[in-house]
Parts: C-alpha cells; sequence; structure tokens
C-alpha cells in the first residue's frame, strides 16, 4: 500500500506491500489503580516485486500502568524486536527499547507524552542508540479542535511508513528505498479541525515536517514539509463524502543524494456507503502530479474500491 505523496522521486514507494500483523495481549488488575500487560507481536511484510525487502519481525513488549487520578495516568514500558529479512542476514537487527508515557485529560485540554530510548543492534555493524518520543496536545474551544503533534522513532526501509491510511493527522511517510537500511524519523506539525461549518461537514487542515536519517545508507537523508486540507460531507445518514488535497515538498539533504528533490500535488476524493451496521462499501480516486527537479512534471491516477466488515 502507497502512502500518496510519500518521498517523491523513489519510484520503490509506488510498490505494493502486503503486511500481515497479529498481536495476542494479557492483562492483569494488580489492584484498581495498578494494571499490567504482556504483548507478543508478529508481522510479516511482502513486496510485490522487491523481494528484497521482505521482511518477518517478531517481539514482546511488557507494559505497567498506574492510574494516579480520573485524569492522570503514567506507564511504563519494555520491549525487544527481531526484524529478519528473508532473503539474506545481513540487514537483520534487533531493537531493544524501553519508554515512560504520561496522559492528562482536562476539561480543554489533554496532552500525551512518551518518551525513551532504543538500540539497534545489526546483523553487521555497530549498535546504535536514540532518543525516541511521541507528543500530542489538543485543545478543543467553541468546536476548534487544535493540535501540536511530534515524534521521533525507529523504523526500517522493509516496514516502513507508507502503510498508513491516506491524510493522517501527522507526518507519516513512506522513505523506502530498494536498499535495506534502518532510519530515525523525526516529525512535528499543527493540525486545526472545525466541526460547526455545517450541520453535515467538517474541515481538517495539518502543516508539518518530518526528516528520515538513514543509519548507513546516508544519501537517502530526506526532509519534507507538507499541508494537508480535508473536507469532509454526510450527504444522508448511510453516505459520507471526503475531498482532501495534500502538497508535499521533498528535499535530500545530503551532498551525495542521488535522488532529485521534488513536489507532490495529491488530491483525492472518497465516497463511503454504510450498507448496515457490519458492512461497508467505499469508492476512492487520486490524482498524484509530481514535478521532480531536471525530470518535469509526472502525474498517477489510482482508482480503488473496498469493503468493510465489522464484527462487535
Amino acid at each position: 500500500m502507497r502512502e500518496p505523496g510519500a518521498a517523491a522521486a523513489l519510484l520503490e514507494n509506488s510498490e505494493e506491500r502486503q503486511v500481515s500483523r497479529v498481536v495476542p495481549m494479557l492483562r492483569g488488575r494488580i489492584n484498581h489503580a495498578n494494571t499490567i500487560a504482556v504483548a507478543y507481536s508478529f508481522t510479516d511484510v511482502r513486496f510485490e516485486e522487491t523481494e528484497v525487502n521482505d521482511s518477518k519481525r517478531d517481539g514482546v513488549q511488557l507494559q505497567y500502568l498506574r492510574d494516579v487520578s480520573p485524569t492522570l495516568d503514567v506507564s511504563v514500558r519494555v520491549g525487544r524486536n527481531n526484524v529478519d529479512y528473508t532473503s539474506s542476514d545481513d540487514a537483520d537487527y534487533d531493537e531493544t527499547f524501553i519508554n515512560v508515557g504520561l496522559n492528562v485529560e482536562q476539561r480543554f485540554v489533554a496532552y500525551a507524552l512518551r518518551v525513551g530510548t532504543a538500540e539497534i543492534t545489526p546483523q553487521v555493524g555497530e549498535k546504535e542508540k536514540s532518543s525516541t518520543f511521541d507528543l500530542r496536545l489538543t485543545s478543543d474551544l467553541a468546536g476548534n479542535l487544535f493540535e501540536v503533534f511530534g515524534s521521533r522513532a525507529i523504523s526500517d526501509s522493509s516496514l516502513g511508513n507508507g502503510n498508513d491510511s491516506f491524510f493522517i493527522e501527522g507526518a507519516s511517510f513512506d522513505g523506502g528505498t530498494g536498499d535495506r537500511d534502518q532510519i530515525v524519523r523525526t516529525a512535528a506539525g499543527l493540525s486545526w479541525s472545525y466541526q460547526y461549518l455545517c450541520s453535515r461537514c467538517a474541515l481538517v487542515a495539518s502543516v508539518g515536517q518530518e526528516s528520515s536519517d538513514y543509519l548507513t545508507l546516508s544519501a537517502n537523508d530526506s526532509e519534507q514539509r507538507f499541508v494537508d486540507i480535508s473536507l469532509g460531507y454526510q450527504v444522508n445518514p448511510r453516505l459520507d463524502a471526503l475531498f482532501s488535497y495534500r502538497n508535499v515538498d521533498t528535499d535530500f539533504t545530503d551532498p551525495a543524494a542521488l535522488q532529485a528533490d521534488a513536489t507532490n500535488v495529491v488530491s483525492r476524493i472518497e465516497f463511503a456507503y454504510q450498507v448496515n451496521r457490519i458492512f461497508e462499501l467505499s469508492l476512492q480516486h487520486e490524482r498524484d502530479s509530481r514535478d521532480t527537479e531536471g525530470e518535469g512534471q509526472a502525474t498517477v491516477a489510482t482508482t480503488g474500491v473496498s469493503a468493510t466488515l465489522r464484527f462487535e
């Protein structure tokens, strides 16, 4: 699945991938204020053509959560993940992490902050350690919902971040390339949404920046600046429409970069029809115009249909 507008100059980002994931979890209360959870995860990533990026990953995570008050909770997470590329062992690596989270909900303001550290141990090469964080600050004032977001995390060019939904509130672009490497991604931005534009519609606008720093393949380092605008409209109780626009400027920051800087303008329209309580059909059409420095402009149009079945 491609993240539209992502890493504009890299053709590899248009390749379809299949991600299968299962996460069983055991959760138990010590008492009314303390909870412990243990989770195991397994993920299988398969590319349509570039099989060298296929990977399997598994991991375990332990979490302790304490409810300090009705509006405040704190948590600690510690875990380990193993990433195994199926074609060879050269890019395999282990990740260990620990982080501490704080979640506060007040009447008009809520924020969640998680900070920690992660260490990468590759099969070939030296260990790398990076600080990590995830911040969400929201404020609801008279129908205006403001959000400040920021994050720093370690990913890689197999899993990437290109499997998220279109036009999410934060930056999450797929920096995947044809080569295998680990990536430190840092993102920050601001989002605003307004619910009272009309009785049936909602407006959302976001602006921000993301940087991708490759641990080995520094020629792929990039910075992306984005602007998102979307308008949702309820045609009737069963039918919703969504109109979206995104502008992304991509700069490859390393002097040895092989890719050219580019600008993407992506527009999208989607209709979702709720057939019944558990079944939904949707139709999407997307147009991605890419202007690459020194290479001119190219446009890709994509149309898709999806069916969603929910079990409750």
